[in-house]
């Protein structure tokens, strides 16, 4: 077994046949992958061991200013607003 995935293998997991687009498909997907100096794509099998299930499910949303805002501003108590939602 290699150290690292073969051309082929990383051309199935991307389906992309250049190496710019090969890296930006498997950053998007949560994967460790580097250039070469020779400008081929690296990722190592132990990078695919440690990559984490939720890295390509979970991205870092936006704060919004009506992250704030706790309750909207109805003029209703508390428990009114629990019974009318």
């Amino acid at each position: 077994m290699t150290l690292a995935l073969s051309p082929d293998e990383i051309l199935e997991l991307t389906h992309r046949t250049r190496p710019h687009a090969q890296l930006l498909h498997l950053r998007r997907m949560g994967i460790r992958a580097e250039r070469r100096p020779d400008g081929s794509v690296l990722v190592l099998r132990a990078w695919l061991a440690e990559r984490p299930e939720s890295a390509a499910q979970s991205r870092p949303r936006p704060r919004l200013k009506s992250d704030d805002q706790k309750t909207p501003q109805t003029g209703l108590s508390q428990a009114r607003l629990s019974v009318v939602r």
